[in-house]
Formats: structure tokens, sequence, C-alpha cells
């Protein structure tokens, strides 16, 4: 009786707490909902018995982004993917979770429901302040970005006139608790200046990376041999206009130590410099209900893995997805990556490496609600790397766009990709590879 009682106590009570009114909190939702349909021929460009099926699937995600204004001046801002997954799954993850890709199955909870971000803001006479779970590697243009960089973060941010500054520190990994060293984690110090004009903006950005993960008894290998990654990064960027033409480009450019790093052969490691570059230039014209452009996009190759230099340390991000099939991240987060037949995909984690990348399109819009886009695209390897051939091969793609309502759009898609050489693999383990299509269909809602 008194089990009963209690209970029935308690029940009350969580009625009157969630019964007291909330008009201090003022809540405001904003996010989309997309569900994609994919059919996918000879996703990894075998040929013959090596060719592989079709993938035929549906896939969604509902991205739902949520602020507390707490008060004036005070807010908390969370964000997360709801029901992420290919239709008739488990509740799984997809292919490409990290920037290095990789298959990984989360608890049923965990997937269904994944927040990404969570932090609070607070304004001070001098700026503002942002403390918690926010993106990362996000800065300037769509270039060089990645899509799922939520890490802790301390960060101040303020303007003056035309001026934004900021600084502010990541907490990018943390083993104290797995090491004997207590520095073995990795933290970046970065700081920004941008500065916007009525046509277009400008900005600089400067990180420096301590990576302590693999110091002393956090590294496999000979004890008390230290690996630490002391680094710089430096990228600037640029938006305008000028009449009916927009430009945009970024570049990045890493470099410091890379220290100690193993050798190809023999037990020892050498001192290992860090100097790798990315770059990324697009132009546009708009004439009324026409418009053309080109995009070229570089990312530095690594001619020797195993010499005193790294320069294929940058990609191209996996916020950049100039194509429907090459380097598309929202693709090959479904799917993989392409081309793995002879064991030699394009790029890594969904974004490109060590590539020269270039581009046409062209697109007309008939009526307001619709736009329609063709383009063309090569790309081959900036280096040369184990007896690949020099070429990835050429993507032609379509797409339609349709705004049923101002926040619900329709997309259907068809892309080509004429595989290169690069896919047949190295020189002596060389198949074939025979073309991919993609045909492609998104409705998304946004709120």
């Amino acid at each position: 009786m008194i089990k009963r009682f209690l209970a029935v106590l308690f029940a009350l009570g969580l009625i009157a707490v969630f019964s007291i009114p909330a008009a201090a909190v003022d809540v405001k939702f904003s996010g989309y909902y997309s569900v994609w349909g994919f059919h996918d021929d000879n996703h990894n460009l075998g040929d013959g018995d090596d060719e592989s099926p079709s993938n035929d699937f549906y896939s969604q995600r509902l991205r739902l982004n949520t602020i507390f204004q707490v008060t004036d001046g005070l807010r908390l801002t969370t964000a997360c993917d709801i029901m992420e997954k290919m239709w008739g799954t488990e509740r799984q993850r997809h292919f490409a979770v990290g920037p290095k890709g990789g298959d990984v199955d989360l608890p049923e909870d965990e997937s269904n429901i994944d927040f990404d971000k969570v932090y609070v803001s607070f304004d001070v006479p001098f700026g503002t302040f942002h403390v918690g779970y926010m993106p990362d590697n996000q800065y300037g243009t769509v270039f060089g970005d990645d899509i799922y960089t939520n890490l802790g973060i301390i960060r101040y941010i303020g303007t003056t006139g035309p001026w934004t500054y900021c600084a502010y520190i990541t907490k990018k990994e943390e083993l104290d608790a797995n090491s004997d060293e207590s520095d073995a984690d990795e933290d970046w110090y970065t700081a920004f200046v941008n500065y916007n004009w009525d046509s277009g903006e400008a900005g600089l950005l400067y990180r420096y990376i301590n990576d302590a993960t693999m110091s002393d008894d956090g590294t496999p290998g000979p004890p008390d041999e230290g690996h630490k990654i002391q680094g710089h990064l430096l990228t600037p960027y640029a938006k305008a206009t000028f009449g009916p033409v927009y430009v945009e480009g970024q570049i990045y450019y890493a470099f410091g130590d890379d220290a100690l790093e193993w050798e190809e052969s023999g037990p020892g490691r050498e001192d290992v410099d860090l100097d790798s570059l990315t770059a990324y230039i697009m132009a546009r014209v708009d004439l009324q209900q026409f418009y053309v452009g080109a995009q070229f996009a570089y990312a530095q190759g690594d001619d020797d893995p195993y010499d005193d230099e790294e320069n294929g340390y940058l990609g191209t991000g996996t916020r950049y997805n100039p194509c429907l099939i090459l380097g598309n991240w929202e693709f090959n987060h479904w799917t993989g990556p392409t081309g793995t037949a002879n064991g030699d995909e394009f790029g890594v984690g969904s974004q490109m490496y060590n590539v020269l990348f270039y581009q046409v399109f062209a697109g007309i819009k008939p009526i307001e609600k619709l736009d329609i886009k063709v383009s063309a695209a090569y790309a081959e390897p900036d280096e040369e790397v184990r007896g690949n051939d020099d070429e990835y091969g050429s993507e032609f793609d379509i797409t339609a766009t349709y705004k049923i309502y101002d926040n619900l759009s329709y997309m259907v898609g068809f892309g080509y990709l004429c595989a290169g050489d690069y896919f047949e693999g190295r020189d002596d383990d060389r198949g074939d590879t025979d073309d991919n299509y993609l045909v492609m269909n998104k409705l998304t809602l946004t709120f």
C-alpha cells in the first residue's frame, strides 16, 4: 500500500513539474528531413566477374536543430540526427563515420537518435562565448570542411564594424585515462579574422595542432620514443561578386613537425616534416535564366609515403561535393568508397586526396521553381603512387530540382563515371575496370 502511495505521489510530482509554465524560455526549431532513392550500377568499377551487383535502396535523415533562448544574451543550442538509416535495415549507421571512414555499427538507441552538438552561448560586453560540443573544421567556403566534426570547444567571437575576430580551443582527443602520459591528447588552438564588404567577404584562419596521442607509452613500438605532431594550418579565403560574376576560393596550407614516423623497413623511425597544400577556386556567371561556371580543386599528393616529408595530409573535405559520384560524401556515406574492385578506391573517408579536379557546369531556370544543371568533370592524381596510372576518370552529371513548396524540393539526377586506369590497380596486380552510373532522387523538407 505504501509503495502504491509513493508511486502515485511521485507521478503527481512529475505532473506538477512538467506543468510549470516555461514562459521564460523561448524554443526555436530548425533543420531538414531528406529522403534519398538510389540506383547504383557497378559501384566497385569491376569488369566481368568482378563487376559488383547494382545497389537499389532508400535512405533518410532528420536533422533537428534546437535553440533554447533562456534570456536575452543566453541560449543553449543542440542538434541531433534522428532515424538516419537505410529503409528496411536495422538502426545502424552508414559506411563512412569519420575522416578516415570505417564500417561501424552503433547501438540501436544511439543510431536512432544521435546528438552531434550541444553548447551554451552567452553575450558579454565585448563579444560572445560558446562552450560545448559544436562544429569545427568549417570555415570560409565549403571546400575543406567536414560534415561530422563536432568537438569540445571553448570559443570567443567578437565584431567591430566590418571585422569579425575569433579565438578558440578545441579538445580533439583525450587519452589521459588510457596512457601513462598525462599529456597524451590532441588539442587545437585556433584564431581567425574576417572582413565583410557590400559585395564580398574575406578571412584568414590560423591553427596550431598539438597531437601527443602517440607520445611515449601511448604509442606502439620501442619504449621511450615519443611521436608527436606539432603542426600549423593557414587557410585564407575570399568571396566576391562583380556584376553578374561570382568568384570564391580558398587555400589550406599545413606545415610543421610530424615527428618520428615509422620507416618502411627496419625497426627505427625518422623525423618527418609536415608540408601539405590544397586549393580551390570557383567562378559562376549569372545571366538571368542561365548560368555557367567552372571550378578547380587541388589536393597535394605524396609520391613517397616513407620519405622525410608528409605531403598528402590534407583533403578536399566532406562538405565539398562537386559531382554525384566522384568525391560525393552524401553518396559514399551510404555505399562506401567507389572503385574497390582492384583495391584502389577513390579518396579516403568519402573525400578526395591527391587530386587535380576540373569541372565546367551550366544551368537553366526555365521557370522560377525549376533548376536544371549539367556538368562535366575530369580528375587525375597529383602524384603517381605505387605504380597506379594517372587518371581517375571523367564524370558527366545532370540534375533537375523543382520546388514543390518554398520549403519542399524534389531533385532527380543522373551521373555517369568513365572510370580511369587508376582503378585498374598496381602494376604488378592489374585488373580490368568498367564504368559506373547512378540514378538518384531526393526529397528535402527544410524548416
